[in-house]
């Protein structure tokens, strides 16, 4: 499950080990000590994630239910999280590119009254890997 609160952003899985545990991960090690303070963070070289700690899912589910219960901000999630998480030049650019990626599977384009023609790339991709291209 990918989260991206005010605290950040993490991919929280379960553990390997350890079912009662769950693996939160991060780009940055900083965005999981703001999401689950007290977690121990390790790196695993060369993984997708580098950044890394085992929580409790009690401790997950129980931060989620204070970051919902918590909203106070009525519009621009974004603007919010970007004053609020930990500090990260990169942060800017990969929520507005996030923004704007997901935008794209909406049927209007945000702030538009006009429908977007429909688009199946997927099919684009098919016809290219069976060399059936226009």
């Amino acid at each position: 499950m990918w989260i991206v609160s005010i605290n950040g952003f993490v991919s929280v899985v379960e553990d390997r080990d350890d079912p009662a545990l769950l693996q939160v991960r991060a780009r940055v090690p900083e965005d999981i000590t703001a999401t689950s303070p007290g977690a121990e963070v390790f790196i695993v070289p060369g993984a997708d994630y580098r950044y890394r700690a085992r929580v409790n899912r009690s401790e997950v589910a129980d931060a989620l239910r204070d970051a919902v219960l918590n909203i106070d901000y009525t519009s621009h999630f974004k603007d919010v999280m970007l004053a609020t998480a930990p500090p990260n030049d990169e942060r800017m650019d990969a929520m507005y590119d996030t923004w704007t990626a997901m935008a794209q599977m909406q049927d209007y384009a945000p702030y538009s009254t006009t429908p977007r023609p429909v688009r199946r790339r997927w099919e684009d991709d098919y016809d290219d890997y069976r060399g059936e291209t226009e």
